[in-house]
């Protein structure tokens, strides 16, 4: 999915556009069930962690490989991804409301309306063609080896 590339690149601007648009930041659509974060985190993106656990991503989910976000990051010498998962998965105030879901899912319910409010339809379908550019734009910077999982 776009996000995941989005996540592996470490791009912010692109992480937010699909967020904004209605991307999941708990999309499992990975060979390993690897969700954004866990990416990110393996990358050492430490802003791209930040914004998925803003927009309700968990810090403490496993992928199949029965490894969490700040397992990935440790593996990698990520250290300062590490504190901040392990800060989220705390509730040390990471994300809207400190981490305990219910605020952070209420954070992407916010960015998904404020990507639509006051677009008239038109301007909404430019919008979301501005991030599917955007989303395959990303993939091709890794030469084309994800260009159709982008566009998926």
């Amino acid at each position: 999915a776009a996000i995941h590339r989005a996540a592996y690149t470490g791009h912010l601007l692109a992480i937010d556009l699909l967020l904004k648009s209605g991307a999941d930041a708990n999309s499992d659509r990975h060979p390993y069930n690897m969700q954004p974060r866990h990416i990110a985190a393996l990358r050492g993106h430490h802003g791209g962690v930040a914004r998925l656990l803003r927009a309700g991503a968990s810090p403490t989910a496993r992928c199949s490989r029965g490894r969490t976000p700040a397992a990935w990051a440790a593996r990698s010498s990520h250290h300062a991804v590490v504190e901040l998962l392990d800060r989220a998965a705390a509730g040390d105030g990471v994300g809207r409301g400190g981490g305990d879901g219910s605020a952070a899912a209420s954070g992407a319910e916010e960015l998904r309306r404020e990507a639509s409010g006051g677009l008239s339809g038109a301007d909404r379908a430019v919008g979301s063609w501005a991030v599917v550019r955007l989303a395959v734009l990303v993939a091709i910077g890794d030469g084309g080896a994800t260009r159709h999982a982008a566009c998926a």
